[in-house]
This record gives C-alpha cells, sequence and structure tokens, in this order.
C-alpha cells in the first residue's frame, strides 16, 4: 500500500513538475524539420505555431496552421504531447472542413464533416458509437476488406464491423492542393502516374504502417505519394470480428498529372 501511494504521489509531482515548467513558442516553417525541404510549395511559406515544454520539446498548448495568406488552416490543442480539446480545419477560404475532439489523444464527442459549401455533410458521436447523418458514400472507397485473425494471419474478406474512414474526398482535396509537390525531376522528364499506399490500422484506428502498394513506375511520385499519406495521417473508427477489435488494410491512391496551358 505504501510503496503504490509512493508511486501515485510521485507520478504526481513529475506532471505538476512538467506543467510548471516554462512554455516556449515555436513559429517555424511547415516541414522544414524534413531535411529542411519546404514540401508545400516552393513559392508560398506555410507556419506552425505551437508551444513546447521541457528539454524534449514536449507540444503543449495552442497550435496553429497558418496558409500563405495567414489563414489559419488547422487550429487546436495539445496537452502534453497529445491532442486534446476541439480540432478544427479550414480550406484556403477560411470554409470550415472538419471539427474532430479529442481527450488526451482519444477520439471523443461528436466530430462533424463539411462540404464545400459549410454545409453539414456527416457526423460520428464517438461517445455513442453512432453516425447521426448517413455517412457518404465516398468515405468508404479503398478499403482492402482484409483483417487481421488472432493468429495474425490476414484474412481477405470483411469483418463483422466495418471501420469507418474519418474523412471526405473535400478533405482530401484541400489536404492536396495545400501539400503536394510534383518532384522537379518528373516535371522535367514528363512523368506522371498514379501510386497506391498501403495503410495498416491498428484496433484503436490509428496508421501505423505505410508501404507503396502499386508503384506509378517513377520513383519520385511514389515517394512523394508515401510522404503525402504519411503526412494526412488518415483516422478511423475500429474494425470488429467476432466481437474483437482487429488491425485492418486501407488503400490510398494518388495521382499525378501535367497540365500544359
Amino acid at each position: 500500500m505504501t510503496q503504490r501511494l509512493f508511486a501515485i504521489i510521485s507520478f504526481c509531482f513529475i506532471c505538476i513538475h512538467i506543467h510548471a515548467q516554462e512554455r516556449k513558442k515555436i513559429v517555424r516553417n511547415y516541414n522544414e524539420h524534413d531535411n529542411g525541404r519546404n514540401f508545400i510549395a516552393k513559392k508560398f511559406t506555410w507556419k506552425e505555431v505551437f508551444y513546447v515544454i521541457g528539454n524534449d520539446e514536449i507540444r503543449d498548448g495552442e497550435y496553429a496552421l497558418l496558409s500563405p495568406t495567414g489563414k489559419t488552416s488547422i487550429s487546436g490543442y495539445y496537452s502534453l504531447g497529445k491532442k486534446d480539446s476541439v480540432w478544427k480545419y479550414f480550406n484556403n477560404k477560411g470554409i470550415l472542413i472538419c471539427q474532430q475532439w479529442y481527450r488526451n489523444g482519444e477520439k471523443v464527442k461528436l466530430w462533424e464533416f463539411y462540404d464545400a459549401q459549410e454545409n453539414l455533410s456527416w457526423s460520428y458521436d464517438f461517445d455513442s458509437s453512432f453516425a447521426p447523418l448517413k455517412q457518404p458514400e465516398n468515405t468508404m472507397h479503398g478499403f482492402y476488406y482484409s483483417y487481421q485473425d488472432d493468429q495474425g494471419n490476414w484474412t481477405k474478406e470483411k469483418p463483422d464491423k466495418l471501420p469507418i474512414l474519418l474523412s471526405t474526398k473535400f478533405k482530401w482535396f484541400v489536404f492536396l492542393l495545400s501539400n503536394l509537390t510534383y518532384p522537379d525531376d518528373a516535371v522535367e522528364k514528363n512523368e506522371q502516374g498514379k501510386t497506391t499506399v498501403s495503410i495498416m490500422v491498428d484496433e484503436q484506428g490509428q496508421a501505423i504502417n505505410y508501404e507503396v502498394e502499386t508503384s506509378s513506375g517513377y520513383p519520385s511520385l511514389d515517394e512523394e505519394s508515401l510522404r503525402l499519406v504519411k503526412l494526412y495521417n488518415p483516422e478511423f473508427t475500429p474494425a470488429e470480428n467476432n466481437g474483437k477489435r482487429v488491425k485492418f488494410k486501407f488503400v490510398q491512391d494518388v495521382n499525378f498529372k501535367l497540365e500544359y496551358q
């Protein structure tokens, strides 16, 4: 009992010590930490604004991703490195794309997704596992219908309870507009094509592994596709089979097409 009490007191002391540390504001070009390359666009500068605490630079406090025009693209909040409270996503005109709720990194409350006219398209309530509005068909594209059984083998069929991709084609399109960069060498060589990226998703609905499933035939396009899908970091409701949550696979296509005027 004494040891348990000591462990609880020690944990509380650590949490208090972390929160007592002074927050440091960070403003930087988006993805400048990724080998110094600005993947968003060479002519524009997107900026991240967030706060960190501790020597390990744990994110804690408000977060914002600002577009080249200064408009907020993403707003949210971190608590000791985990997403917390409401996170909102906007297009380049400031229209709300979706809002998502977290509590200490866990998905909670009502998630809402909007169309290009800022009308509510559909929603999902994590507190009741209920979708108040009919989920659009286009949020179900890309599933392998392949899940992992109790022995760790992959079964190529639908699980009893299908997962839900917590996104829309509109959100994916807006993300590509802001983040896709056509590789210079591919432009020079007129390389075009489609890459399919396979995503393994765990029992909590979090993406845990990414692989190129079908190559475009061009390494730089495949590399950019893999980077994009990882950056997008799609989220899902868990898949279930025989009353248990299971891992499953999902695929995302990324198309590259050059258009000359």
